[in-house]
């Protein structure tokens, strides 16, 4: 992790190259942010006037399942998530993760949108535009999305769809079904389309292993003495 420090320095200054950063977390007297690969511009400032810090998100939004649960926790959830992988179980860890970070653990909340496997792609649009009833925010859940089952058009409507999600909306792609439907072309085409999306985050559960297996099924124990 690298810190953001900023303020009168003659350390910083306009001539100062451009970083990649991993993230910068929430401190007690500053804000909250939350990117992968972002890129720091220090801009010169004129008329007396300070310079300017501007952060620009990257291109890549391909997480793993800590940074993933460190974003849960800092409440900077990406408007459009796609989980999936080998290990089933933690698709639906996190899928319930996000759903209570947005909606509450209510899972017939009002404005708990449930789509599965195949849609009218109108659908889709109309649900992630409306407005939340009575709450600030709303989540979007498809659960298997499957494209191969889409024409070319429909397909095209979905990936607009997901590059405009507005502020009070999370769409968050669940795939706990059959893995081998995500190595077909259409799907395959809808990982690579939102790992370069800037409103999306990317998240695989590949395979385990014994240790953290062992880990997690004791962690589990631990909270059900708790």
């Amino acid at each position: 992790m690298i810190n953001i420090l900023w303020g009168k320095s003659s350390y910083i200054s306009a001539g100062t190259p451009c970083f990649l950063i991993n993230r910068y977390q929430k401190a007690s007297n500053g804000i909250s942010l939350y990117f992968t690969e972002c890129e720091l511009r220090i801009n010169e400032g004129r008329d007396n006037r300070p310079m300017q810090l501007q952060i620009e998100r990257g291109n890549s939004m391909k997480l793993d399942e800590d940074k993933l649960s460190t974003a849960i926790k800092s409440r900077e959830i990406s408007r459009v998530n796609y989980l999936y992988g080998e290990e089933r179980f933690l698709v639906k860890t996190y899928t319930d993760r996000l759903l209570d970070a947005t909606v509450g653990k209510d899972r017939n909340d009002i404005n708990l949108i449930k789509l599965a496997g195949t849609f009218p792609v109108d659908t889709l649009t109309d649900s992630i535009d409306s407005i939340p009833l009575f709450a600030d925010s709303k989540a979007v859940l498809i659960s298997d999305l499957d494209l191969e089952k889409f024409d070319d058009n429909g397909i095209e409507i979905i990936l607009n769809s997901l590059k405009d999600v507005p502020d009070e909306c999370t769409v968050i792609i669940s795939m706990t079904g059959n893995t081998e439907q995500l190595k077909k072309a259409k799907n395959k085409k809808l990982i690579t389309a939102l790992t370069k999306q800037k409103n999306a985050a990317v998240c695989e559960f590949a395979h385990l292993t014994t240790a953290r297996v062992t880990e997690l099924i004791m962690k589990k124990r631990r909270n059900v003495a708790v």
